[in-house]
């Protein structure tokens, strides 16, 4: 039987309480324990939504640890009615299946949503938000909120309160907090993140134990530089000027395509328009193996691409695939299997277990602000005890251009979310960070540190500067 802590318990009551609200909580505080303990309390039958290995993992496991009867949802189109039409009080669906079910189903029913971020926009965002307005019950919950930006929260918001707070129309809410400059990128109004804290701010409770996070061991990056030959670099700067590989046939038809595939080159390969890959360097599985066989302990390595996880599994054919069976892979990794091999879109959210290690690799930066934070949470959690390493290999090139991004994604939500601390009722008021641009070492270099200058030092192949305090590999 798991026994709640304090803060814990907070958040239950909160979640009981009222029938609409976002709780944000750090990641590893135990939001499965919290939703399915909410769902007890509530009594009847609720609906959790979360990502597919959560649902597959998680659940069941805690389930099982708190002698809940809960039914998940996934699978063949039988197991999963089988599952909603049971007797279970509680049953987990995934967001893969979420529209489905709304067709089925409709919305109207009590609804605990794992992971709110996944709902910030698309069909089943919008889905949802239509088929529920008579709903209830609605609770969510996220550790990042305002990850990517602030203008994602308007669809979040409207999937708790049906548009109460932040309105109905997307265009009207963009057109009051923020302005835009070229047509298509939305930028904060200068008091923008402070009305829309205000707005929601009855809706929103954030974890009650603010040690949580400070107790937890320290996250520090370390780059580690792979240089390119000049071959390689002929044929970035033929894709970046040209929006072509002539030899290769593999054409940008836009900007976003365009930054991806110089990410890909930065990567090691290509895809052709049949899949098949076309092969550019292998320096980074080179200093892969250097960096592996160097820390000689378990560590878990992120890919990007699936060329990049044929290559590893050539080179470490031992490694285990969290994607092939997530369940079996926590097992193995906990039972000293030395690589583990994840993508973040699938392990970097509701995935428990894996602080037995605490190494993490970067093959390819991500551009996602949520994965990226979401996937070291994986090891920097509750039960961590030793200091956690984010080594990140970089070309520079593109891959400078996205850490670049994620620092700014970083202190603009640090901003916002002080803010939106700020709004809460009987909150002490703290000043936001300033854009300084200082980071602090302990927390990796994308955090920033309030009042301190803006030291640079040059990255030394691409002409991105890195703040001072950044630790490379030697």
């Amino acid at each position: 039987m798991i026994r709640l802590y304090p803060a814990q318990e907070i958040a239950v009551k909160q979640m009981t309480d009222a029938h609409q609200g976002i709780l944000v909580a750090p990641k590893g505080a135990g939001k499965t324990i919290i939703s399915l303990e909410a769902a007890r309390r509530r009594g009847g039958r609720v609906y959790i939504v979360t990502v597919l290995k959560a649902a597959q993992t998680a659940y069941p496991q805690d389930a099982e640890k708190m002698g809940l009867d809960v039914r998940v949802a996934v699978g063949d189109v039988r197991a999963r009615r089988d599952a909603i039409e049971s007797s279970a009080d509680i049953v987990v669906l995934s967001y893969s299946n979420l529209i489905w079910f709304l067709d089925e189903y409709g919305g109207e029913h009590a609804w605990i949503i794992d992971e709110l971020t996944k709902l910030k926009s698309g069909k089943a965002a919008n889905k949802f938000c239509r088929l529920t307005k008579k709903a209830p019950y609605t609770w969510a919950m996220t550790a990042t909120p305002v990850a990517e930006s602030g203008a994602d929260l308007f669809t979040m918001v409207k999937c708790v309160d049906k548009g109460a707070r932040l309105g109905k129309r997307r265009d009207v809410f963009l057109m009051r907090y923020f302005v835009c400059w070229d047509g298509y990128t939305w930028e904060l109004k200068p008091d923008g993140d402070t009305l829309i804290s205000e707005a929601i701010s009855d809706l929103v409770y954030f974890y009650a134990d603010d040690r949580y996070e400070a107790e937890l061991p320290p996250l520090v990056d370390h780059l580690v530089d792979v240089p390119l030959s000049d071959e390689t670099l002929a044929t970035y700067r033929e894709m970046q000027t040209q929006w072509f590989l002539e030899a290769e046939d593999i054409e940008a038809v836009n900007p976003a395509v365009l930054a991806n595939k110089l990410l890909m080159i930065c990567a090691g390969g290509l895809y052709q328009w049949d899949r098949s890959v076309v092969e550019i360097h292998n320096e980074k599985e080179k200093a892969l193996v250097d960096l592996v066989h160097r820390l000689d302990r378990q560590v878990v390595i992120v890919y990007q691409y699936l060329f990049q996880k044929d290559r590893i599994l050539e080179i470490f054919p031992d490694a285990v695939v969290f994607a092939d069976d997530p369940r079996t892979a926590i097992a193995l990794w906990r039972d000293g299997a030395r690589i583990l091999l994840i993508h973040p879109a699938s392990a970097g959210h509701g995935v428990d277990g894996l602080q037995v290690g605490s190494d993490l690799i970067f093959l390819t930066p991500p551009w996602s602000h949520d994965q990226w934070n979401q996937t070291a949470g994986r090891l920097r959690r509750q039960g961590q005890t030793q200091e956690v390493n984010r080594w990140i290999l970089t070309a520079g090139l593109a891959d400078a251009v996205v850490l670049d991004k994620l620092r700014d994604k970083q202190m603009a939500e640090g901003e916002f979310m002080t803010r939106l601390r700020n709004a809460q009722p009987g909150a002490e008021y703290k000043k936001a960070p300033a854009r300084t641009g200082a980071f602090t070492e302990s927390e990796g270099f994308l955090r920033p540190v309030k009042g301190k200058a803006a030291p640079y030092t040059s990255c030394g192949h691409c002409n991105l500067n890195l703040p001072k305090g950044t630790r490379r590999a030697k």
